[in-house]
């Protein structure tokens, strides 16, 4: 599944690219991330706990910087299981960031996600509707930590 879009930040493009790269402060911004533990320039460790439909999971994994293209493009790569519930999660998550004018970042984002297991039986409207959320939460932290909107 796919989830895709994009927002403007009121900062200028190092800086957005920093924050992108401050693992504790994404992993802030990350509805349900109960611990983030960055090994190495390149691998994370993390916690994530969510709940889909009335099934409550905690993934534990983690997650790989693969494709840096600084100040424009960062890709990550994660994978995590869930015990209780017998899934499993992968994901990645790529960013594309253009200097819109001076102090504005357009920020583009992909999340291509599969969770398999009992979480992912759900039907994808479940699945898409909880990943949104957890998206626009995502991405109003982002804008509120490093840019001037609300």
């Amino acid at each position: 599944m796919k989830i895709e879009g994009d927002f403007l930040v009121d900062s200028e493009i190092n800086k957005v690219w920093d924050f992108f790269l401050d693992i504790p402060q994404v992993g802030a911004c990350v509805p349900g991330v109960e611990s983030i533990e960055q090994l190495d320039e390149e691998n994370i460790d993390v916690t994530l706990a969510v709940k889909v439909g009335p099934i409550k999971a905690q993934f534990k994994g983690n997650a790989t910087l693969t494709d840096l293209q600084p100040p424009n493009r960062l890709t990550a790569r994660g994978e995590g299981r869930d015990k209780n519930t017998a899934s499993m999660v992968s994901a990645t998550f790529s960013v594309e960031l253009e200097d819109i004018e001076e102090n504005k970042t357009e920020v583009n984002y992909t999340v291509d996600l599969v969770i398999r297991g009992r979480l992912g039986q759900f039907g994808q409207g479940v699945i898409r509707a909880t990943a949104k959320a957890i998206t626009a939460i995502f991405v109003k932290c982002i804008r509120e930590k490093i840019g001037d909107q609300p």
